[in-house]
């Protein structure tokens, strides 16, 4: 294997992983490999994509045996199989990255692939999306590169990285490539995620005859049908219940008419029960996240006509309450704290002040680890933010794709 010319040992990779001999789900990786360019540019220390091809420093990729060279490949078509660079978004780059390497290193070293030493892992991180890893390790980078750039002015050398993890010292910073959806528009962006998401589901189907499906895979699938849920229609069933409602030829049905040319009634609601809203104020969900809610909150009030809406903030502790009575418009949420996130004081509230509850909502990112260990008196629904969190012990759980 030393004899074999590096462009030879890519050529067997390709080959291993859709052969997938061992059944661990490697096909579906080759599958993606297959459309994928493997590009000498020796300009980068190591290995790199940008979400459509792989770059390679050509004196690093000779130092690595098969077997490494093999995970590498793996671990950058992991990326673009788990469309790392569509969901970057606006986050910082070079965070992002890491984020990525640290949800997919721990993926790969456990199927039985070998990654070279000095490759970012962190076992807390076993098991979490790249969204929530972002989250959790952006401030401390941002504010690890804060206290260099600080030190450095004050002439005091650079701080000390005894006892920090791998992704907090400087030397595992700055190894990344462009993205290729840097500078499309948000109608070409839509466009390569569906392009992305079809190579997807032909890989899956593909793989499926040659061996097993990796999980994360399975669950990337689970989070794209997520992403074509109609929220606004699971919470309107939610709040409605059993509720009937008449139809009504006061109003025209506005769709039916242009659509079809076709006069049909509408729905004439009369409102349901009393609604109280959880809204997760903590500082992992952001500004537009709030947004959504906002949007979300004043749809129901003003079409479902409840006889309250009572919105309930909440960080580490419940922050604001706030009663809207019925057809209020809902114009805007106060968010004060933006702490950790706990969502037990909402539902403590909401028992020791004997709120009349008929249905119950919680906007939130699903950040939570105070979950009640028992169903409540009234229907509970989650609306989470993050497409990748699994559903919540309790109540019912739909996901909301925040563009």
């Amino acid at each position: 294997m030393q004899n074999l010319k590096l462009e030879d040992k890519f050529s067997k990779i390709r080959i291993q992983l859709l052969w997938d001999r061992d059944g661990v789900g490697h096909a579906f990786y080759g599958i993606v490999l297959v459309k994928m360019k493997i590009i000498e540019k020796n300009e980068i220390p190591t290995f790199a994509t940008d979400g459509k091809d792989i770059f390679f420093n050509r004196e690093y990729a000779d130092s690595l045996s098969f077997e490494q060279l093999k995970g590498v490949i793996v671990h950058e078509v992991k990326h673009r199989g788990l469309k790392h660079h569509i969901r970057q978004q606006q986050r910082d780059a070079e965070i992002w990255n890491i984020a990525c390497d640290l949800s997919i290193n721990p993926i790969i070293k456990n199927s039985g692939l070998t990654l070279p030493d000095g490759g970012l892992f962190d076992p807390q991180f076993i098991g979490w999306s790249s969204e929530k890893i972002y989250n959790t390790i952006a401030p401390q980078i941002q504010a690890k590169k804060k206290q260099q750039q600080q030190q450095g002015q004050d002439g005091d050398g650079q701080p000390s990285d005894d006892g920090d993890p791998t992704w907090l010292q400087p030397q595992s910073w700055g190894n990344i490539e462009g993205n290729v959806t840097d500078g499309m528009s948000p109608a070409e962006l839509k466009a390569e995620e569906a392009d992305v998401n079809e190579e997807i589901f032909q890989a899956v189907r593909q793989a499926k005859e040659r061996g097993t499906i990796p999980a994360e895979v399975k669950q990337m699938v689970e989070v794209m049908k997520r992403a074509e849920i109609n929220w606004q229609d699971i919470v309107e069933r939610h709040v409605e219940g059993d509720n009937p409602h008449d139809f009504s030829y006061r109003k025209m049905h506005r769709k039916f008419y242009y659509s079809h040319n076709i006069v049909a009634p509408t729905i004439e609601n009369y409102g349901v029960g009393h609604v109280v809203v959880g809204v997760d104020s903590s500082g992992s969900v952001s500004d537009k996240e709030l947004q959504y809610f906002l949007g979300g909150l004043n749809a129901l009030s003003l079409e479902l006509k409840p006889k309250s809406v009572t919105v309930i903030t909440c960080d580490s502790k419940v922050q604001n309450v706030y009663k809207h009575e019925q057809g209020d418009e809902i114009t805007k949420i106060r968010c004060n704290g933006r702490g950790g996130t706990c969502v037990m004081p909402v539902f403590d509230y909401i028992k020791e002040n004997d709120l009349e509850v008929d249905s119950f909502i919680y906007f939130t990112d699903m950040g939570i680890f105070d979950f009640p260990k028992e169903e409540m008196p009234y229907p509970v629904l989650w609306v989470s933010t993050d497409l990748n969190a699994d559903k919540a012990p309790i109540g019912q759980t739909t996901y909301l794709k925040v563009a």
